[in-house]
């Protein structure tokens, strides 16, 4: 069996790999690769030669990598139930169903992830020990196999955690372990701080351990749903390459946009219930309805079946701006949004400037993207532009105006608090979900939310320079009137 498992592996593996590097020497050349890693050595040896010690040594550092140590291996007992290695689609359906010991035909993934995570630490031990000598005046040889090992060791307790916890058992003595090997004398920090070689003894005990527990978890049968996790992961790092692929060639729509499949398959992943097959919907909007209700029966049914918490801080965060928004405007009086000399008294001096205006449109522009419902890319379906973003900023809108109408009324300024506030939130909402749907990137993503709220406050920051704030609320409704007849 076993020589079974390395004909194919052989047969696959060593095809891909052949594959694979001969696409690297057409694609990019080897000579390339060569050069740019001598002029990274160069480099790196040049920044090494520009260390010099300090007069005076920092405080001590081993609270803090106790800390972060510590924080690494409770960091597993706490992770969510998917596979920390898996196999990827050629052994998955070859070696994951056939009759061999499970660590068989895991091992060579495990060895695998298991040296690239040792590396890793290498490279970071060795960062650590090259500034440890000028930054705390401390010798620390030993600090690369040390974080090798104490990755490896992490692996190891991850890959038992997530076994024994599909089986409803608590596998955590590794981890548990290296909480405490942290902490104690001649453990992992004192590794990091010290000179004396007894320091490789815990994490050399550590690995050995967790080497010796994942080949038994792996002695008779995989975990349950292992199988299925794989296929789905490698589903994922394939849709994720391809992005990276689409995005470096300047394909910016392609790359970010994937129709919901990448929620689909977390779905899958996680076992989220109700996610492929909700269990929660909203009445549908009729058949002669416009078109623009059915984009925002999808925003609302979006979040209808969000979990509870996600609905709550969602509101909050609507809740919040549009108080922030009834602020500023109330702040800078009626119809002078953004003024420079407002007339709201402490208030007005705090939520008045084009600062403030700046950071409400932000706030707004976070807590719109929660309510505009899944992403819709532009040019997938002939959809008309103005149907899709009125029906996606409607139910945004409506609820950050009625929080902005309430907070207007407490403030006892609703008119300016009102007229200024419900221009700021059209505007920002407008911007984010059109300039989302147009470039690709999507209205949650930060470059979307930055632009929009940059664009909202824009007149504020210009008229505010040029020494007219009066005219800011003219401005920012002429704005609003340009943004909504630019038809994308």
């Amino acid at each position: 069996m076993i020589a079974g498992v390395a004909f194919l592996r052989s047969r696959t593996v060593g095809r891909a790999m052949r594959a694979y590097r001969d696409w690297v020497g057409r694609a990019v050349g080897w000579w390339t690769i060569v050069y740019l890693i001598v002029w990274l050595v160069v480099f790196v040896i040049a920044g090494l030669e520009t260390l010099t010690p300090l007069a005076a040594p920092l405080a001590g550092p081993r609270p803090y990598l106790v800390g972060v140590l510590a924080l690494l291996f409770a960091s597993v007992i706490l992770a969510r139930r998917a596979p920390p290695l898996i196999l990827d689609r050629r052994d998955l359906f070859r070696l994951g169903l056939a009759p061999v010991p499970p660590w068989a035909a895991l091992r060579w993934r495990f060895m695998l992830k298991a040296v690239g995570a040792c590396a890793v630490g290498v490279v970071i031990g060795l960062g650590w020990t090259a500034l440890a000598p000028a930054l705390f005046w401390q010798t620390t040889p030993f600090a690369a196999p040390v974080i090798g090992l104490v990755l490896v060791a992490r692996l190891c307790a991850a890959w038992l955690v997530y076994a024994y916890r599909a089986v409803g058992l608590r596998a955590w003595h590794v981890a548990l372990l290296g909480i405490v090997l942290s902490a104690v004398p001649y453990g992992f920090a004192d590794a990091l701080l010290g000179a004396s070689p007894v320091v490789l003894v815990a994490p050399i005990a550590i690995v050995a351990l967790g080497l010796a527990s994942v080949r038994s978890s792996l002695a008779e049968e995989w975990p349950p749903r292992f199988a299925s996790q794989s296929l789905v992961l490698t589903q994922l790092q394939a849709m994720r390459l391809m992005q990276l692929m689409a995005g470096m060639a300047g394909f910016i729509r392609q790359a970010a946009a994937d129709g919901g499949e990448r929620r689909r398959l977390l779905a899958a992943l996680y076992d989220t219930p109700g996610a492929t097959r909700p269990n929660r919907s909203l009445p549908l909007p009729a058949a002669e309805a416009p078109v623009w209700r059915a984009f925002a029966w999808r925003a609302l049914t979006h979040f209808w079946r969000a979990p509870w918490w996600r609905q709550a801080m969602t509101l909050c965060l609507a809740l919040l701006a549009g108080g922030l928004a009834a602020m500023i405007g109330a702040g800078g009086g009626a119809g002078t949004l953004g003024a420079a000399q407002p007339s709201g008294g402490a208030l007005g001096s705090l939520f008045g400037g084009p600062l403030a205006v700046f950071a409400a449109a932000l706030l707004v522009a976070r807590a719109g993207t929660a309510l505009l419902g899944p992403e819709f890319s532009i040019g997938v379906a002939p959809v008309d532009p103005y149907s899709r973003t009125l029906g996606r900023v409607a139910p945004a809108a409506g609820v950050i105006v009625f929080a902005l109408l309430a907070a207007s009324i407490l403030l006892g300024d609703a008119a300016g608090g009102l007229f200024s506030g419900v221009v700021l939130v059209l505007t920002v909402l407008l911007v984010v979900e059109k300039y989302g749907s147009w470039s690709g990137t999507g209205a949650a993503r930060w470059e979307a939310q930055l632009v929009a709220a940059l664009l909202a406050a824009l007149p504020a920051f210009v008229l505010a320079a040029f020494g007219v704030p009066g005219w800011t609320f003219g401005a920012q409704l002429g704005l609003l009137f340009v943004v909504s007849l630019i038809g994308v």
